[in-house]
C-alpha cells in the first residue's frame, strides 16, 4: 500500500510540474534535418515553408513510465523561412505561426511564435557539403504563466548546429548535430537544461524526381534548475523514426513530406508528426 501511495504521489507531482512546463518541454519536431539542408545551394534567395502537425495521447515521465494516456495533445503551425544564400554564406529567418490545444490539461493557446535568426558559413571542403550554422532563438511568442500551456517558450535559446550534406550517385545523405543552450525563463524562475540532438535522413532516388528514405531524430537533455536550484529528473529525451518524401516539381521548386512518430521519450509527449516543406528558389 505503500508503494501505491508512493508511486501515485510520484505521478501527481510530476503531472502538476508537467502543467507548469508543457510549453517548453515541447520540442518543434521540424526544426529537425531534411532533404539537402546542409547542402551548398547556388546563390541567391529562396523561401521555405513548413507546415505540421504533431498529436499525442501518452505523456512520459522521467523513466519512460507513462503518466497518462488521453492526453489530447494537438500542435500545428506554419513555418515561414526566408533565406538567403551567399557565396559560401546563408542567412535565415524562421518565423512560426500557429496553435497549441490539449484536454488535460485543458488549455490552448496560439499566434505567432518564437522567431529564430540565424546565420552560417560554408567550411572549405570539395568532397562533402559541411555548414557550421549558429541560430538565435527569441521569446517573441506570447507566454502566460498563468496558463497550462503556450505557444512561446518565454527564453532565449543558443544554437550552434553544424550540418553534412552529401550525394553519392542517387543517395542524397543529409545530417546534423546540435548543442542547444537554453537560458532561463523569468515567468516561471525555470531554466531547462541544455539539449544534444543527432539527426539525419537518407534519400534515394527511386523515380525520376521523386526520393524517399528513412529519417531519425535523437535528443538529449540535461536536467533544468528552478529557482536556481538543481530540478532533478526533469531531462527531456526522445527518439523519433520516421520516413521522408521529395517531389522536385520544377528546376526552382520541390515538396517534401515526414511522417515521424516518437519511439522513445523521456519527460515528453509520445506522439506523431506529420510535416511538410515547400521551398522555391527565385
Amino acid at each position: 500500500m505503500r508503494n501505491l501511495f508512493s508511486r501515485v504521489a510520484h505521478y501527481a507531482v510530476f503531472a502538476a510540474c508537467f502543467i507548469l512546463f508543457l510549453s517548453v518541454a515541447i520540442v518543434t519536431p521540424c526544426y529537425s534535418v531534411n532533404y539537402l539542408d546542409g547542402a551548398h545551394a547556388p546563390k541567391g534567395p529562396y523561401f521555405l515553408t513548413y507546415p505540421y502537425w504533431y498529436g499525442a495521447q501518452k505523456l512520459v515521465g522521467a523513466h519512460g513510465d507513462t503518466v497518462t494516456n488521453d492526453m489530447g495533445l494537438n500542435k500545428y503551425a506554419v513555418l515561414l523561412r526566408p533565406v538567403y544564400y551567399g557565396e559560401n554564406y546563408v542567412v535565415h529567418t524562421i518565423i512560426p505561426v500557429g496553435g497549441i490545444n490539449a484536454e488535460h490539461p485543458n488549455s490552448s493557446a496560439g499566434g505567432l511564435g518564437d522567431i529564430i535568426l540565424g546565420a552560417g558559413y560554408f567550411l572549405p571542403v570539395k568532397s562533402i557539403d559541411i555548414l557550421p550554422v549558429l541560430n538565435v532563438k527569441f521569446p517573441s511568442g506570447y507566454y502566460s504563466k498563468h496558463k497550462s500551456i503556450n505557444f512561446g517558450d518565454g527564453q532565449f535559446d543558443l544554437r550552434p548546429e553544424l550540418y553534412f550534406h552529401k550525394v553519392i550517385g542517387k543517395v542524397s545523405i543529409d545530417t546534423a548535430v546540435k548543442y542547444w543552450i537554453r537560458y532561463k525563463n523569468p515567468y516561471i524562475s525555470f531554466t531547462p537544461g541544455n539539449e544534444f540532438y543527432a539527426e539525419g535522413v537518407v534519400v534515394y532516388e527511386l523515380f525520376k524526381k521523386f526520393r524517399v528514405g528513412p529519417t531519425v531524430t535523437f535528443c538529449y537533455g540535461a536536467n533544468g534548475t528552478l529557482d536556481e536550484k538543481y530540478y532533478p529528473d526533469s531531462a527531456v529525451t526522445k527518439l523519433s523514426i520516421g520516413g521522408e518524401m521529395v517531389y522536385n516539381l520544377t528546376r526552382k521548386a520541390h515538396l517534401l513530406l515526414d511522417v515521424v512518430p516518437d519511439v522513445y521519450a523521456e519527460n515528453s509527449p509520445k506522439g506523431l508528426l506529420v510535416s511538410g516543406r515547400f521551398c522555391y528558389s527565385f
